[in-house]
């Protein structure tokens, strides 16, 4: 509403004329302050600027989201079956692994175009950037081995086997030490950057999911418990997905298991939703994001006390999620309902739901 200013044709008093400029001035204020409730897609045109990178299993493609439009304003076709997609640290480029291509596609952020497509192993699942952005690791699910590729010169340098059925990857926050996760052995292996020096952690059954802290001390680690089987996803703070210190989930599982990075010894077990498969941590190291896809929710945990802080309804088979590098912001992928949740992440609510391509899976987040 805006300020009364109707005109007189006679002189007002001293007094009325205070008494109009007092009434104008509630109404404006009334008038601010009384509002529609915000719908989902006004909700999200009221969030920061970002741009989310969704990978679409079922399409084979990646759908560009503008996240103060809410909706998909471009489409880049890449690799058969993809999965999981993470961007390199000055986040030019975006890898993103093609499971039925057996390839690790290089896409131009600027351009919006495939720069290049790099053949790795067999069903390809997660994929970690080196911190100087020099070599990427990725987990190869059917071949079972872990890939090193030289993104200077876009081609394999060296591979390792890592057990059966990798999933999650990780790189510690000095890129010293590589974390994959072996989803049939139920292990955690703590591999050296120079592919040496492994280590073995148990982990439970069927992990999936792998978090590191941002000072590289903790591990959280989640997966399906007895029902291992599907395909399970990582997450690093702004980048796609997981963990040293690990946390994994046992028996239709609805637990996180924290460990210790060095040792892998177990320091908690956290109570989540079914099924946590996908972990991500705040970039402040606050906070521990854990989607649950068999029972449609997210949890958030204090990371310092171990205590589940709220539950957060998403959408269907929820399946990755990234977190905004200012900590502001987590988008998770469901994977059923075609859509992404836009959640606050600091007043723990979901914000908004953006619909996207069929099957989303993965997901990178970048600031405007």
């Amino acid at each position: 509403m805006r300020p009364i200013t109707k005109p007189y044709a006679h002189r007002m008093g001293a007094a009325l004329i205070c008494f109009a400029l007092v009434l104008s001035t509630l109404l404006t204020a009334c008038s601010a302050s009384v509002g529609t409730t915000p719908s989902p897609a006004s909700s999200a045109a009221g969030a920061e600027a970002y741009t989310l990178f969704v990978v679409n299993e079922d399409e084979d493609s990646l759908s560009v989201v503008d996240v103060a439009q809410g909706k998909v304003t471009a489409t880049v076709d890449v690799g058969k079956f993809p999965h999981n997609a993470t961007f390199g640290p000055d986040g030019g480029k975006l890898y993103v692994t093609s499971g039925e291509s057996g390839e690790l596609t290089v896409v131009d952020v600027s351009a919006l175009s495939v720069q290049a497509r790099i053949p790795v192993g067999k069903d390809p699942q997660d994929v970690a950037i080196a911190p100087k952005g020099d070599l990427a690791y990725v987990s190869n699910y059917d071949s079972n081995e872990l890939t090193v590729v030289d993104l200077r010169q876009q081609k394999v340098v060296r591979s390792m086997p890592v057990g059966e059925a990798p999933q999650a990857v990780v790189v510690s926050p000095d890129g010293e030490t590589i974390y994959v996760v072996s989803l049939r052995q139920g292990q955690v292996w703590a591999v050296g950057s120079s592919l040496s020096n492994v280590r073995k952690f148990d982990a439970g059954q069927g992990p999936a999911g792998l978090a590191v802290t941002p000072d590289g001390k903790r591990l959280f680690v989640g997966g399906h418990g007895k029902m291992g089987g599907m395909g399970g996803m990582s997450g690093q703070g702004g980048h796609a997905m997981s963990s040293p210190s690990a946390s994994a989930a046992d028996s239709r599982n609805r637990d996180v298991r924290v460990m210790d990075a060095a040792s892998g010894s177990q320091l908690g077990l956290v109570t989540c939703g079914i099924m946590p498969i996908v972990i991500a941590i705040s970039p402040d190291g606050s906070r521990v994001f854990v989607v649950s896809h068999g029972s449609n929710e997210v949890t958030v945990i204090d990371a310092a006390s171990l205590k589940p802080m709220a539950t957060l309804a998403v959408g269907k088979n929820p399946s990755g999620i990234a977190l905004s590098s200012d900590g502001r912001r987590a988008f998770v992928t469901n994977k059923d309902s075609n859509d992404v949740s836009v959640i606050d992440a600091v007043g723990l609510k979901v914000m908004a739901t953006i619909p996207v391509g069929k099957a989303p899976r993965g997901i990178a987040v970048k600031a405007r």
